[in-house]
């Protein structure tokens, strides 16, 4: 790791990859199986033919057994060192979703909520060559179940499951897709698993966090606001750019330790509204935004929605 004050000679953002196989255990069955990651449980046990297909016939009951069991996820990964020459943060964009995070052997994060995304400081824990990554989930109908326990008055759950000899989840009390729980067009999974970006992220100084567009429409234009939010690990200043519809904004902006909010503004001239579908053509905008290296992209409509 850098020290602060090289870090004006740092290589700027770079991404290490975290997505590929990993390896399934419990300590709670005997199973041992690959696993690739972004993925899930039920995935990974049914290509090694540890369970049936859950949706032909009646084996939603049969694989009960999976969405009760507390499963552990390891990989080693390769870092060379210009991979933590810098400051670190493992990003894990879903987490299904009650979990400990281990790298290296030393618990850095436990995660609640499967709709938020973790960015991790792990500045100073990866080191050059072999590290290890390992991620232990609970049960997470068995965490809910404790909570209602815990909660000074009853709150209603899933109780169309009971109908079926099923338990029934106290889904309310964890951060998770409702429909894992069954729906009335779906089974009862409750699967575990990471889905979205896994990567160890390298920045000089800062890193994006979020990129926001509002929109002010004229007769014959749109004023685009676009707000960037930046996660600083120390004081200085970085390079932001932001380029759509052929324009090109570039500003040095300083930042702090901590969150920055930085504020942006583009016309966008004889814009191409965007019309819901048998109304017209749905034109995309690219908003390209680069940090210091690390770039990202999204794409917006334009278009004023009222109330009338």
């Amino acid at each position: 790791m850098a020290k602060a004050k090289d870090l004006e000679t740092v290589n700027s953002y770079s991404e290490l990859s975290l997505a590929g196989a990993f390896q399934l255990t419990s300590p709670k069955v005997k199973v041992k199986a690959p696993i690739t990651l972004p993925g899930d449980v039920h995935a990974a046990l049914l290509a090694a033919d540890e369970i049936p297909d859950p949706y032909f016939a009646d084996n939603e009951t049969r694989v009960m057994w999976v969405h009760d069991t507390p499963w552990h996820m390891e990989r080693k990964f390769a870092a060379t060192p210009a991979d933590i020459d810098g400051y670190l943060t493992l990003t894990l964009e879903n987490v299904d979703t009650i979990a400990t995070i281990y790298l290296n052997g030393e618990a850095i994060a436990e995660t609640q909520n499967q709709f938020i995304r973790y960015d991790l400081d792990v500045t100073g824990k990866v080191k050059a060559g072999t590290n290890t990554l390992r991620l232990e989930f609970a049960v997470t109908k068995d965490v809910a179940k404790a909570r209602s326990d815990a909660h000074p008055f009853p709150i209603p759950f899933t109780y169309n499951y009971k109908s079926n000899g099923l338990p029934g989840v106290h889904l309310n009390f964890v951060r998770k897709t409702a429909c894992h729980a069954g729906w009335d067009w779906g089974i009862c999974l409750m699967p575990t698993g990471v889905y979205g970006k896994m990567a160890i992220r390298k920045s000089r100084l800062a890193r994006q966090e979020s990129v926001t567009v509002e929109q002010a429409h004229g007769k014959k234009s749109v004023e685009l606001s676009i707000t960037t939010r930046v996660f600083a690990f120390a004081e200085g200043s970085v390079e932001l750019t932001h380029e759509v519809d052929g324009q090109k904004l570039h500003d040095k902006v300083v930042v702090r330790p901590g969150e920055n909010a930085f504020v942006h503004n583009v016309t966008v001239k004889n814009p191409k509204l965007w019309w819901p579908s048998g109304h017209g053509e749905q034109p995309l905008y690219e908003i390209w935004t680069t940090l210091d290296g690390e770039r990202t992209t999204r794409k917006i409509g334009l278009r004023k929605l009222e109330w009338v």
